[in-house]
């Protein structure tokens, strides 16, 4: 499956390349969710078509799917990224949550990912 994710379907126009942008600002550094060695977790968010490799994947917690497409509210990438204090481990990004408005992007993305795998 390759989903057009940087197509950014029904994301906000300030919100384009989320990837590029605040995935790579926040998630991917010297030991993080790189693909320069082994990534944290085994989530390399570095490398091209990352929704790829978030829709439907099991997370290392409770088998809990990255992005679940069936049940959205349960996606373990959504839990890491909004709870103070997720199901497993640490909120990501590990120093503290990101700015809000990179947050909204990244939810948003997230949905409009979910939105083109069900297509």
């Amino acid at each position: 499956m390759v989903l057009q994710e940087d197509a950014d379907g029904g994301v906000d126009p300030t919100c384009q390349n989320v990837p590029r942008k605040v995935i790579a600002e926040n998630c991917i550094g010297s030991y993080c969710h790189d693909s320069n060695g082994p990534p944290a977790a085994g989530l390399d968010l570095m490398s091209p078509c990352v929704a790829d490799r978030l829709v439907k994947v099991k997370s290392r917690c409770q088998d809990l799917l990255l992005i679940d497409v069936e049940h959205p509210s349960q996606s373990f990438l959504f839990d890491k990224i909004n709870s103070t204090k997720p199901q497993c481990g640490e909120s990501m990004p590990y120093a503290g949550h990101m700015p809000a408005d990179e947050l909204s992007c990244m939810n948003a993305w997230v949905n409009a990912v979910i939105r083109a795998a069900k297509q």
